[in-house]
């Protein structure tokens, strides 16, 4: 069952990637910034439920400054005509329409996968059929609830990991993005993946996600 009647879908699409594309290019907002002001707002839970009023009602612009207002946060509104084919916009249509088809809370989308993983899709996706999108999204959202082998061993070990990271050499930020999937453990350098499996006391094979991948 979807969000919302698949009438209003394509207008969805449209405010959502003006919203992202108005407050990232032209209010100057970090992307994982205004991500989080729209998962944490009211406006985001009428939105998914495909309210007339916000799916519809109002522009990209408009539904932008509903969200700041709903949080009390104070920003000029600037009127301008926003542009259909930058990442923001893709970004912003895209995850109307995987919210719709599949129903989940944006925010659930959102604790699984995080904005600098989206931008990093686009290079590959924006001119594939947006089906592609959802279900490499499905892959991700799905693998995300199984534990990757760097985090299994290094709880096996007994190890926090900032720990981790001085027996490693290998940097904290670093081991937490793989652990969190937004970096790939396979595409790592040997001596990345090295350094962990000999601090973990592993093979090196025993850390990437597809063993079938040769360092």
């Amino acid at each position: 069952m979807k969000a919302y009647d698949i009438i209003y879908l394509e207008e969805a699409m449209d405010n959502l990637g003006c919203a992202f594309d108005y407050a990232i290019n032209v209010l100057k907002i970090q992307g994982e910034e205004f991500l989080n002001y729209f998962v944490n707002s009211k406006i985001c839970s009428f939105f998914e439920k495909g309210h007339p009023s916000y799916v519809i009602g109002m522009s990209g612009i408009d539904l932008v400054h509903n969200i700041f207002n709903s949080l009390n946060i104070n920003k000029d509104i600037c009127y301008m005509k926003m542009q259909n084919f930058s990442i923001e916009y893709w970004i912003g249509s895209c995850l109307a329409y995987y919210q719709w088809y599949t129903s989940f809370p944006f925010k659930n989308i959102m604790y699984k996968v995080d904005y600098r993983y989206l931008k990093k899709m686009y290079q590959t996706y924006h001119e594939m059929d947006i089906q592609r999108f959802v279900e490499e999204l499905n892959k991700l959202i799905i693998n995300s609830r199984k534990e990757t082998n760097l985090a299994k061993y290094r709880k096996l070990r007994g190890l926090s990991q900032s720990e981790l990271a001085k027996k490693s050499d290998v940097s904290l930020r670093m081991i937490q993005l793989y652990e969190q999937r937004v970096n790939d453990i396979d595409k790592a350098s040997f001596r990345v993946v090295y350094n962990l499996s000999v601090a973990l006391g592993v093979d090196s094979s025993s850390l990437l996600e597809n063993p079938t991948i040769d360092l």
